[in-house]
């Protein structure tokens, strides 16, 4: 019987520990694609999972059109910008492909995913179609 009042007392006064310190859960909302300035709407979290790049300058190795079929290297490097909150968030973008593969890389020292705390301001900026988004609910 001692053996199970140990366990039980540690239970009962670390339990409501718990919810002094629980920030409450997440639950899936939604799916965004942001173009524009937007705001993470009160009682919600965004998860930045990835960028859509649209520019950069094309270069080419063996032809003199970037659609131009070819054996050789084609692609582009550039950089991708949005603003969090006003601050500049800026990655390097390199793509290359060839006869055999294609590669793209981002900032090493940038990884997604991203999260954004309600009241955060996310603005595309340089080369970005859009970001993707993950939208959650804060459930106390």
């Amino acid at each position: 019987m001692p053996r199970l009042l140990l366990p039980t007392l540690f239970c009962l006064l670390i339990g409501p520990l718990n919810s002094v310190f629980a920030q409450g859960s997440l639950q899936f909302n939604q799916v965004l694609l942001v173009s524009t300035a937007s705001t993470v709407p009160a009682n919600k979290v965004w998860k930045i999972e990835a960028l859509a790049y649209n520019g950069g300058a094309p270069f080419a190795s063996g032809a003199n059109s970037y659609n131009h079929v070819f054996n050789g290297n084609r692609g582009f490097d550039g950089i991708a910008r949005f603003l969090i909150n006003g601050s500049p968030v800026v990655l390097p973008v390199a793509y290359l492909t060839n006869t055999f593969n294609a590669t793209s890389s981002v900032n090493p020292n940038f990884t997604f995913p991203m999260w954004l705390p309600a009241g955060s301001i996310l603005t595309p900026q340089t080369n970005i179609s859009y970001l993707s988004i993950i939208e959650f609910n804060v459930v106390p």
